[in-house]
């Protein structure tokens, strides 16, 4: 009763510090007013527009400017410290837009990098909603030295940070700060065919100094939390048409491998394979102005990097990995709901896929085919998971999602794939989001899933999955032919704001829900979990804001037996020059392979630091009780796990981006239970904006291997790139414990987009 009680008053706490907040901020004493949804009238521009980062051509003369903006971070609708102007105009074929940033040119932040690698620099760029409906936006930015980020925003906050356009872009440094201008090719964007477009959009500037400085066109009230509804309103573009009628995508591979005879034998013979060659074709045809067909055939989507190795010793649970294939990134922000249904990385090696995707009035939609060759499959239980090969599949996946006014939807997804083998795996739900009481969202989603089994399987995994039964023991997890079916629940609200975020969420899910096509690792769970917090932002000279937030949850199993409790009492500081820290203490109760842990407590720290151009750093460090997961019989251990980045800049074209990952686990009746460490570093060098090379070197003590991988880029557009480069693995064996050789391989791609 006494923790409760605490508890309880933890809880309040936040939730009385806010109500004690303001609500609004004024008008600086200075009588600046910002910007309340302002409008811009746009004219075609008066003649040729070179893209060089001078303003001086004709086509600029007599441009409204959009000026005015007001500070989002760290103040409120405030003056910003320097003046920023914006202008757009068009033409037949491209969106022109340039900005003026006023600055001390000593202090800009900017350099060459590989595009999307700037966001941490001095930049300008356009926010634009093409339909004005508040659903997505487009996030279109060039830093001071010219380099490109381009994103896809959606309403409920998810920002697609691998979505890539085509466009022209360069920044210019000048005496009183800095030029960008950038053209937008309309048939890198989708809007309505229509003689008058009616677009929304703010302009946006983001200047980091002692704080992350950042500044709007349209004035954004944080205490609305349908930012995309405060944008402003860009008119007068009249007689444009969206999308091209047909892109065509060829690329070409060339790949030639080795590795020893004998894969566990150090002192073996390398087996050398021929030079192979092999040519895809990907296709995208506008069906109309708002409706993209995309197909391929034999696509290589094999990496030229391979992901980040990550720390997964003493977890019964897969790790899943973003999505880095162009062809999956259009349209997968609308894939995301609370239960994984789609992870497009399910459908491992495709023989062949097709994609439609697109808008009609405010719905929009996404629908995948595909044929794969070698298809992982997750199977999910109560404490673990399972990753098993099914072969042969055909995937057919479908969304659909209604945008409502006020940053409210609501939606509906199909997915189904269909063995070679003969077995199956469909779900589909239904979701949505409703906004209410100007703050406050409901947010909800209902699934169901008919799982099918195959039957025989030669995958090797299938010996570990003998023995193990779910659902009260009515089911095996062995691919023995049955078919039972599943379904999952959740319900949430959410209040957003400045000052005050409050999280309330429950989902309920039975033994029986799979996601074929997602990443559902975990099913027999039930679980509530809240979050409070209140954002203070005192007037001391090097704190921007402070955070206390407390988070409380207990999960049970379908049978609502007790599994899990959690209390997490956290401190967030948001400090100058550009650093944020957390300070968190968790308490918990968990019930793991029936054996009770009543203490498990741990210390969180979390640093990200943008605290100089040359360097930046991020560290997260927790310490404690952890229960040892994956020993015969789990027990409480002490350990840490340590997590340590850095991006160094030595040279204005040249950056190190070293990682160190570090986790032990001992306990006094085993002793040690595991000790280890991973290191990667990545060196880029960047000589021009489309040539880089780039060297990734990593070791995993765990698996005992090394990897280092150098490439080669040019990319003219993020479609058009060529690749040079090989990949070579060293591993240590018991027989031998030195780093031996084990496989390398060659390659080079090009890939060219033709504009038709």
């Amino acid at each position: 009763m006494k923790r409760f009680a605490l508890i309880a008053l933890l809880w309040l706490l936040p939730t009385a510090a806010a109500l004690a907040q303001p609500t609004s901020r004024k008008a600086d004493g200075d009588g600046f007013a910002p910007n309340i949804s302002p409008t811009l009238a746009v004219h075609r521009a008066t003649g040729p527009i070179t893209i060089d980062g001078d303003l001086d051509d004709d086509g600029w003369r007599d441009v409204p400017r959009a000026i005015n903006f007001s500070e989002t971070t760290p103040g409120d609708r405030t003056k910003p410290p320097f003046p920023t102007e914006a202008m757009i105009t068009y033409d037949d074929e491209n969106l022109y837009v340039a900005f003026i940033a006023h600055d001390d040119p000593s202090t800009i932040r900017a350099s060459l990098h590989d595009r999307d690698e700037m966001w941490n620099e001095d930049m300008c760029g356009l926010i634009l909603d093409t339909y004005g409906d508040a659903a997505w936006t487009y996030e279109i930015f060039t830093n001071a030295a010219g380099v490109q980020g381009d994103l896809r925003w959606t309403a409920g906050g998810d920002e697609d940070t691998k979505f890539d356009m085509v466009f022209t872009s360069r920044g210019r440094i000048t005496s009183d700060g800095y030029h960008v201008e950038m053209a937008i090719p309309f048939s890198s964007l989708r809007f309505p065919d229509r003689p008058a477009q009616n677009w929304k959009a703010t302009f946006w500037r983001i200047r980091p100094r002692g704080s992350r400085e950042e500044s709007s066109w349209a004035a954004i009230d944080h205490d609305n939390p349908c930012e995309f509804c405060q944008y402003g309103a860009i008119t007068g573009i009249e007689n444009v048409k969206p999308g091209g009628s047909l892109d065509l995508l060829p690329s070409l591979v060339g790949h030639q491998s080795a590795a020893l005879s004998v894969a566990d034998d150090p002192r073996s013979p390398f087996t050398q394979s021929g030079i192979t060659t092999s040519a895809s074709l990907g296709a995208r045809y506008a069906v109309t102005p708002g409706i993209g067909l995309e197909a391929t055939i034999n696509p290589d989507f094999s990496q030229v990097e391979a992901d980040a190795a990550r720390i997964n010793v003493n977890s019964t649970f897969a790790v899943t990995y973003p999505e880095r294939r162009p062809f999956f990134q259009e349209g997968s922000d609308l894939f995301n709901t609370w239960f994984s249904m789609v992870n497009t990385r399910s459908i491992n090696d495709p023989l062949a896929a097709a994609k439609l995707t697109g808008r009609a009035g405010s719905t929009s939609f996404a629908a995948i085919s595909a044929y794969d060759r070698n298809t992982p499959v997750l199977l999910p239980f109560e404490e673990r998971n399972i990753f098993i090969r099914g072969g042969k599949s055909l995937s057919n996946i479908v969304r659909a999602r209604l945008a409502l006014p006020e940053n409210s939807f609501a939606g509906l997804m199909v997915t189904d794939r269909r063995f070679e083998n003969g077995g199956s795996g469909t779900t589909f739900g239904i979701d949505g989001a409703l906004r209410f009481l100007d703050n406050y969202t409901l947010l909800w989603q209902a699934v169901a899933s008919r799982t099918a089994e195959g039957g025989t399987t030669s995958d090797s995994s299938q010996p570990a999955l003998e023995g193990i039964t779910f659902d009260h023991g009515r089911h095996t997890a062995a691919l023995d032919g049955e078919t039972f079916w599943g379904r999952g629940i959740y319900a949430g609200v959410k209040r957003g704001g400045r000052y005050w975020t409050f999280n309330l969420d429950y989902s309920d899910v039975d033994a029986g829900l799979r996601s074929a096509n997602g990443f559902l690792d975990r099913n027999s769970s039930r679980q509530i979990s809240a979050y409070n917090g209140v954002s203070f932002f005192p007037e001391i000279a090097w704190v921007d804001k402070i955070v206390p937030n407390i988070n409380i949850g207990r999960q049970w199993n379908d049978d609502w037996l007790r599994k899990r409790d959690w209390v997490t009492g956290a401190v967030e500081f948001n400090v100058k020059p550009q650093t944020w820290l957390k300070l968190a203490y968790t308490f918990e109760r968990e019930l793991f392979r029936d054996v009770a842990f009543d203490a498990v407590n741990h210390i969180d720290v979390n640093l990200n630091s943008n605290f100089s151009d040359p360097m930046s750093l991020a560290v997260d460090l927790s310490c404690g009780q952890f229960i040892a997961r994956t020993l015969a019989i789990p027990l409480l251990g002490t350990g840490l796990n340590l997590d340590v980045s850095s991006t160094i800049k030595p040279l204005p074209r040249f950056n190190i981006q070293p990682s160190f990952s570090y986790s032990v686990l001992h306990a006094p009746e085993v002793g040690e239970i595991f000790r280890g460490y991973l290191i990667r570093s990545k060196f880029n060098y960047q000589f021009t904006r489309e040539l880089l090379l780039r060297l990734v070197i990593q070791y995993d003590q765990f698996s005992r291997a090394l990897n280092v991988d150098p490439l080669l880029t040019y990319k003219i557009s993020p479609f058009t790139i060529f690749y040079i480069g090989s990949s070579h693995d060293y591993q240590e064996f018991e027989s031998y414990p030195h780093l031996t050789a084990s496989g390398q391989q060659f390659f080079a791609k090009i890939q060219y987009l033709v504009q038709i």
